[in-house]
């Protein structure tokens, strides 16, 4: 299967907490070749960028919180991910539990994808379980993705959140499929645990595959529950998708 793997920094969290930059340099000897961020352990971009061309990782994204998507604060991660080179900007969490919440989500994506665009950036939106709920029929998810617009705000999809909410992910991912560049590797075990790649129900293969075929651009692994440890996860799962 001839495709490149990333890897979301929150997965590891607990030790690039103690060592940023080392933990960065262990991911690469794994064999990822990417790095979604989710904070930058206070290094500023310059230096970033140095110790990602070091290692051979792109910054392909990173998850800022809605308020970074707003203001000054945007201008400044605009600034941060044009010096690292990461190509999206994603929101990872909104509580979008009622339309009027989903039009002030909307909005806020709407205006940032129109203000990153400029700047050769993406804007991206990620799930979770809850916006698998339904309004008048239809899910929270789908109805952002209604009140966005399709050229200034992505999809990233995670597909554990879907299958935990009892969606499909593989026809999710058909049904947006226009919308989905960035696909969240993320696995789904007995009682709805997070398990490594190998372990779960999800056909990662098959997944790949029509992610592929579909045009999302970037393969993510994303973990937060861990059978030994956070690296030993990620060790595992990197392992597991270049055999695929």
């Amino acid at each position: 299967m001839n495709t490149q793997f990333s890897i979301q920094l929150y997965s590891v969290r607990d030790v690039t907490e103690k060592d940023f930059v080392g933990t960065l340099k262990q991911l690469a000897n794994m064999g990822y070749l990417g790095a979604e961020f989710a904070g930058f352990g206070g290094i500023s971009a310059k230096d970033m960028k140095s110790c990602l061309d070091s290692f051979g990782l792109k910054a392909v994204a990173s998850h800022v919180g809605f308020d970074e998507l707003k203001g000054d604060n945007l201008k400044r991660q605009i600034e941060y991910h044009n010096i690292i080179g990461a190509e999206y900007i994603v929101c990872p969490w909104y509580k979008a539990a009622s339309i009027d919440e989903v039009n002030v989500l909307s909005e806020v994506l709407n205006t940032a994808g129109e203000i990153c665009k400029s700047y050769g950036i993406k804007v991206g939106y990620h799930n979770h379980a809850h916006e698998f709920e339904k309004h008048e029929g239809r899910f929270y998810l789908d109805h952002i993705m209604d009140r966005t617009q399709a050229d200034l705000v992505k999809l990233e999809l995670d597909v554990y959140w879907a299958e935990y909410a009892g969606v499909d992910c593989f026809e999710y991912l058909r049904k947006h499929s226009d919308r989905t560049e960035l696909l969240h590797l993320k696995q789904i075990g007995e009682n709805k645990k997070n398990v490594d790649l190998p372990d779960g129900s999800i056909d990662m293969k098959r997944l790949i595959e029509q992610g592929l075929g579909l045009g999302v651009k970037h393969f993510i692994v994303e973990q937060e529950e861990y059978k030994h440890s956070s690296l030993e996860s990620a060790r595992v799962n990197i392992e597991y998708l270049l055999k695929l």
